[in-house]
């Protein structure tokens, strides 16, 4: 599975019609907007913990209890300790993420296209995120150094794609929102504002 948005002007007519008037540099600007809307629009559903349909995650109550004792939308421990649950004061995080995978996204921009993915340290989090499915969680002891591994259930929590009839940040969908972002740019170069 690849987790990747791609904004890409090949096969759509109506941004063709828009883009095909500017200059490749022009074009690259509004796709390099067009980056920074669509990244906002998935952090957002991220914190919002909504799909890009608008449709609320299901709960992830076995990965959260053991990880936090609560209910959270963080994926993954960022430090060692854990902050509640039943393995709070006895065990610790084998392995930590070095950033939360809202921080992960990468991008591309080219005249042509814009591609936004997860770095390779959150690759594989965010495919399980995105379509639910098997993880596993290895803690430490404090006391014994010996590791506990565990098998936990990931529901689905999908956040990667454009939001198309639902807005998850003001203003629109993403892909109205997109559709503004080259209008503008077409409209500063046929009036001579940008070059």
């Amino acid at each position: 599975m690849s987790i990747k948005v791609t904004l890409d002007i090949e096969g759509q007519e109506e941004l063709q019609e828009i883009l095909k008037q500017l200059p490749p540099s022009v074009r690259k600007k509004a796709l390099r907007d067009a980056w920074q809307l669509v990244e906002n629009s998935l952090k957002a559903g991220y914190q919002r913990r909504i799909s890009p349909n608008g449709e609320k995650w299901a709960d992830n109550p076995e990965w959260i209890q053991l990880m936090k004792g609560n209910d959270t939308p963080l994926t993954g421990p960022l430090t060692s300790k854990i902050q509640g649950g039943p393995f709070a004061n006895g065990y610790k995080y084998k392995q930590v993420n070095s950033k939360r995978m809202k921080n992960s996204l990468i991008h591309s921009v080219d005249e042509n296209k814009a591609v936004i993915e997860f770095d390779s340290d959150a690759k594989e989090r965010a495919e399980i995120n995105q379509s639910g499915g098997k993880s596993k969680m290895i803690l430490t002891s404090l006391v014994s150094g010996k590791d506990v591994e565990f098998d936990i259930n990931v529901q689905a929590r999908p956040h990667f794609g454009l939001a198309t009839d639902f807005a998850r940040i003001p203003g629109g969908n993403d892909v109205d929102l997109i559709l503004g972002i080259f209008s503008d740019y077409l409209d500063q170069w046929l009036n001579g504002d940008i070059k």
